[in-house]
């Protein structure tokens, strides 16, 4: 079990990994020619629509990659069902987006900005719906090839038109071309592949009982939602496109190492679904080593990157305006193994059916999230909110650990927890005292650092013993 969402984990992170550093240094160049106030406008543009984005999933995403994960016959319907109420959805979304940027009375300039940026959301809402199928049935290749090709065009055909003199409106455009391409290649894949074919009828009842059923869902997928870009609105409204900007360069960073995380959550979910249906009994026991792999890989990027958070920024942002954006990253890179330990916590409950359970507890999250970044975003701007999202997801952590005590192994943690916070600790005493140095350099003698205080602590034994014992079971 753990080996096939090591594979798919892999394949996800791997693949968005390789994407995300690709895209550092082409949104370097594409920031630093289009100025701070431009690139703060385009991230709030595409912020501003992946808000509202959950009106085209409702929840259903999950309650179908549910549902096909556990079919082990023909699953075609559910998917046709899941593709015929997206399409809706999706409409839904974009209006929904008009509507409330009209609403919001910003420039002429932002509204076109956030048209293009909806109608690159939509499509991108569209793709996703092929991927619910290839995640469900754990081929996560088929996510990460049409995805890495389509992105890499993207990058190639800004760099042409930023180098001929176009602005953010035109490479927004461009990531409309790419999202619909990357909607052309899933479908025939679908098609070629595994030979399902999207149905052009309707069947309303089934699509009300699918929204029904992830609502739940829906509503803990829109806190999540809101709890990442929430705060990029409200520092449009507070502070201006400026500290957008300035967030929007830390974040870069922050969502490029967030990969690893969101790969091995999306990795996991199947594959827990699967172990829960098969009621093994050492299921605490798989997850509990689970949740301490997750750490030892988040933690030391929270530790490493925060010391070296400076040198980061003046790496890709030249232009003088981004390099308070340092503070932000340093604290942003803490939530990294928060989101990974509240990420396994979360997907084990929803894999049992603890859904609502979820919902409350992340409305809770964002309502308290909204409420730190008006506190502290008029005092600190942009580190305001990277501050606010971390303490909201410490309490969401905490919160979820409570509920799913009786799922994992809290005693059997203790141990490696208090080995890996040693191994951070002497690793963050070198990175800091090698920040004089070149920035790879510290990186590389760091990291390998680390692994041999993983070796002398035992840590990496352990590991490949979990990994002997998997391919044993298969």
């Amino acid at each position: 079990m753990k080996k096939v969402i090591a594979k798919n984990a892999s394949f996800l992170a791997a693949q968005k990994l390789f994407l995300n550093l690709l895209s550092i240094f082409f949104i370097g160049y594409f920031a630093n020619k289009v100025g701070v106030k431009e690139y703060g406008i385009f991230v709030f543009a595409f912020s501003f629509t992946k808000m509202l984005s959950f009106l085209g999933n409702l929840g259903t995403r999950t309650v179908t990659v549910r549902e096909i994960s556990k079919t082990e016959g023909d699953s075609q319907e559910i998917f046709q069902i899941f593709h015929s109420l997206r399409i809706k959805l999706s409409i839904l979304a974009f209006a929904s987006i008009i509507v409330f940027i009209n609403i919001l009375q910003h420039s002429e300039e932002i509204k076109m900005m956030v048209y293009i940026a909806g109608l690159s959301q939509i499509f991108c809402i569209m793709y996703t719906t092929s991927h619910t199928y290839f995640e469900a049935k754990q081929k996560m290749q088929y996510i990460t090839i049409p995805d890495m090709i389509c992105r890499i065009l993207v990058i190639l055909i800004s760099l042409i038109l930023l180098y001929l003199g176009h602005g953010i409106i035109a490479i927004a455009w461009v990531y409309v071309l790419g999202n619909f391409l990357e909607v052309f290649i899933n479908n025939y894949v679908l098609q070629k592949v595994f030979f399902i074919k999207p149905t052009r009828s309707s069947d309303f009842q089934k699509e009300i009982n699918l929204v029904k059923r992830g609502i739940p869902f829906a509503l803990y997928g829109a806190f999540a939602i809101l709890l990442t870009e929430v705060d990029k609105t409200m520092l449009m409204f507070l502070k201006g496109e400026v500290a957008v900007a300035v967030y929007g360069a830390a974040n870069l960073f922050y969502r490029t190492l967030n990969v690893v995380s969101d790969s091995i959550a999306t990795a996991l979910f199947p594959a827990i679904v699967v172990m829960f249906k098969e009621k093994a009994s050492d299921n605490s026991k798989k997850l509990s080593e689970i949740l301490t792999i997750c750490l030892a890989i988040t933690l030391p990027m929270a530790v490493g990157g925060s010391i070296v958070s400076k040198d980061i920024i003046a790496l890709v942002f030249h232009h003088p305006d981004y390099s308070p954006a340092y503070v932000p990253l340093a604290i942003l890179l803490w939530n990294l193994p928060i989101f990974m330990i509240a990420s396994c916590l979360g997907q084990t409950l929803i894999a049992v059916h603890k859904e609502r359970l979820i919902a409350i507890t992340a409305f809770l999250n964002v309502f308290l999230n909204i409420m730190l970044n008006f506190i502290f975003i008029p005092i600190w701007s942009s580190s305001g909110a990277a501050l606010a999202l971390v303490i909201s997801s410490s309490i969401y952590c905490l919160i979820l650990s409570i509920y799913a005590k009786s799922y994992f192994q809290y005693k059997q943690l203790v141990t490696p927890f208090a080995k890996l916070i040693v191994c951070n600790a002497f690793m963050g005493c070198l990175s800091y005292y090698l920040t004089d140095y070149n920035l790879f350099v510290n990186i590389i003698l760091s990291g390998i650092f680390y692994l041999g205080l993983l070796k002398i602590f035992r840590l990496l034994p352990n590991f490949q013993n979990i990994r002997e014992k998997l391919r044993r079971k298969k």
